[in-house]
């Protein structure tokens, strides 16, 4: 009896040693693999994935393909981050960012002496902060790893150095990423179009997790200015700017962050 392509069942054959039991194909135990695709912004050139694709076996038929990717990516972030350090076209609106996170890193290298062991987190905030920047301008996403790192590091440099504070920092992180998420909701709710991600909220939660209450005012400030100053290099060089074209946020408040902790908060509070 001959069926159609279309309806005939997908069958394969489970990965145990002992039974040759045919069983159905099902997607729903591959959704962890294309989550953690996503997460990364990876793209896997290959036929739907079913359960028994998760086996290490078969994960070894992906990692080729999820790999080229992997380069393929990170080529463009190096591109897009060296067209950012020499002021190419298209990429000269965040310029300003990279040399004033390269001064702030200056600044900070000058007071080693002072700074003590927390420059070695403060070297992995740059470092995160740079991976956040490139991702964002090249993909226009803010990916989670970043953040995991920053908010590790965060807590782990609290812990050791003032673990009376955490809670309050903890506290002023949630109190950003509910402002932000509200002034997205605002703004969305006011334009009938999102204006700001996810991922920005996450971000500006991190920085109430390193600077505190005190610091948010200077970060959100200094992330104002340098979306202004974005805003202003894309009308000189003939750029239209469309209300409802994405732009990137999360490059401006990556720097109000590194500013406020590597040269001190305009507002008053400790620095670190």
């Amino acid at each position: 009896m001959h069926t159609s392509r279309g309806s005939q069942k997908r069958w394969a054959r489970p990965f145990s040693p002992r039974g040759r039991r045919e069983v159905p194909r099902s997607d729903a135990g591959a959704a962890p693999f294309r989550e953690m695709c996503d997460s990364l912004s990876l793209e896997v050139e290959r036929e739907p994935i079913g359960v028994h694709d998760l086996h290490p076996i078969a994960l070894m038929r992906v990692l080729p393909s999820f790999t080229f990717t992997a380069r393929k990516r990170c080529r463009r972030l190096a591109e897009r981050s060296l067209a950012m350090v020499l002021a190419r076209r298209g990429a000269r609106a965040h310029t300003h960012v990279f040399w004033f996170g390269l001064a702030g890193l200056a600044v900070l290298l000058a007071q080693a002496g002072q700074v003590g062991w927390f420059l070695l987190p403060s070297l992995v905030l740059f470092a995160a902060l740079a991976v956040v920047v490139s991702f964002d301008v090249e993909f226009l996403l803010i990916p989670d790893g970043p953040l995991l790192v920053m908010f590790a590091t965060g807590t782990a440099a609290l812990l050791v150095s003032a673990p009376g504070e955490l809670p309050a920092r903890l506290a002023a992180a949630c109190a950003a990423w509910g402002f932000l998420r509200l002034v997205a909701w605002a703004y969305q709710h006011w334009r009938g179009f999102a204006g700001l991600g996810f991922g920005d909220a996450k971000l500006f939660a991190i920085a109430g997790l390193w600077l505190g209450f005190a610091g948010l005012p200077g970060c959100l400030l200094v992330a104002a200015i340098s979306g202004l100053a974005s805003a202003a290099v894309l009308l000189r060089s003939g750029t239209g700017l469309d209300a409802r074209e994405p732009m990137p946020f999360g490059p401006h408040l990556a720097l109000g962050l590194w500013l406020a902790w590597s040269v001190g908060p305009l507002e008053s509070g400790a620095t670190p």
